[in-house]
């Protein structure tokens, strides 16, 4: 079977995530696409409010053969949670020849991927980790923030982006959220290229972030697997990503789950998606990128994107990054989202969309 090249699965594409991904991708094309999921009633309802040809398959990520997407040129992964679904997307997009975006995937998926790089970078084939909102978008925000900077005050010292979103997400984004926890839970920052370790309390803190109607924040440093690159591309820069909007709930159920049930990951998952959607229906959905780079001569530039509907921007993340691959604009091999697209264009696109930035240039 040959693929046509403007066909595109998208993986979970009746859920939260996925309904946004079609509808978006709809927009941009003209594309074909292929809503694929468990269940076909809602996966129909959907493409029924869609222009432009479309298809319905029933699918099971885990249960699948890799023949099922050869004729799509693109596998767009929606489904959860992303450390068991994503190695099986990514298994199918391989035998398919096709590429690959993966709204989750993280290290876990870039490490199993790290030996195929080269191949698919040959082959002009592209692979896009994390191309969701956070990480995902954080990472081009990130960039940008750091090039409008520099065009403002010239080279820059250092970057620090405070980051977080609250919401009534899905169990399967708890489980991740708890595969992280045991996973690569690190507190510190980059520091001229190089990974410092921190103990934790020295990696919390206050923050006020006048575009939250809770400005008064408490921070915490931590490893992120997608700011890697930059840290190592940049290594005149210190960086340092914070994590904000975790509530007291929250913050409870990440520590009693890291000191309590390691071997009951199913509980913490549960404990943590109680635990969210509390706070979230207590405080309001909210999600925030806030970067501050300051330059070497003192000045320092902010800017700042803040959005209520996060479900609305992960999957207008990832319709956008499926784009840009489609486009031809995406860089082939196997990158994250930061390292895979242009971060000015990438960001002009979203803001054709209503994705609105403020900046300052103290």
């Amino acid at each position: 079977m040959v693929a046509d090249k403007g066909k595109i699965a998208v993986l979970g594409g009746s859920g939260d995530i996925g309904r946004v991904v079609c509808a978006e991708l709809a927009r941009l094309g003209p594309y074909r696409l292929v809503i694929a999921g468990r269940n076909r009633g809602p996966a129909e309802a959907l493409a029924a409010t869609l222009p432009g040809e479309t298809e319905v398959r029933r699918f099971d990520v885990s249960t699948e053969s890799g023949d099922a997407f050869r004729d799509c040129a693109l596998i767009v992964n929606c489904t959860g949670p992303s450390w068991r679904t994503g190695p099986l997307a990514a298994a199918m997009a391989l035998h398919a020849g096709a590429h690959l975006v993966d709204v989750g995937g993280y290290s876990l998926l870039m490490g199993e991927l790290a030996g195929r790089g080269s191949e698919l970078e040959a082959a002009g084939r592209s692979f896009v980790l994390s191309a969701g909102w956070m990480p995902g978008l954080s990472e081009v925000f990130v960039r940008h923030a750091l090039e409008r900077a520099e065009d403002a005050h010239g080279p820059a010292d250092s970057v620090v982006l405070y980051c977080g979103a609250r919401d009534t997400w899905s169990l399967t984004s708890a489980e991740d959220m708890v595969w992280h926890v045991f996973s690569e839970l690190r507190f510190g920052w980059f520091e001229r290229g190089v990974w410092r370790d921190r103990p934790v309390w020295a990696s919390c803190g206050a923050v006020t972030l006048p575009a939250l109607p809770d400005a008064r924040q408490q921070v915490t440093w931590m490893y992120n697997a997608p700011s890697r690159p930059l840290a190592e591309e940049r290594h005149d820069l210190s960086l340092r990503v914070g994590l904000v909007l975790v509530g007291p709930r929250c913050r409870f159920a990440l520590a009693f789950s890291k000191l309590f049930l390691s071997r009951r990951r199913k509980a913490a998952a549960a404990m943590l998606h109680g635990a969210i959607r509390r706070d979230a229906e207590r405080r309001g959905p909210m999600g925030i990128l806030h970067a501050e780079v300051r330059s070497r001569s003192g000045r320092t530039f902010r800017l700042t994107l803040a959005e209520a509907r996060n479900h609305w921007i992960t999957g207008l993340s990832a319709a956008h990054a499926a784009h840009a691959v489609m486009q031809g604009l995406a860089r082939p091999g196997v990158h994250y989202l930061g390292e895979a697209v242009p971060a000015r264009a990438f960001m002009e696109s979203l803001a054709a969309c209503g994705v609105a930035c403020t900046e300052d240039a103290a």
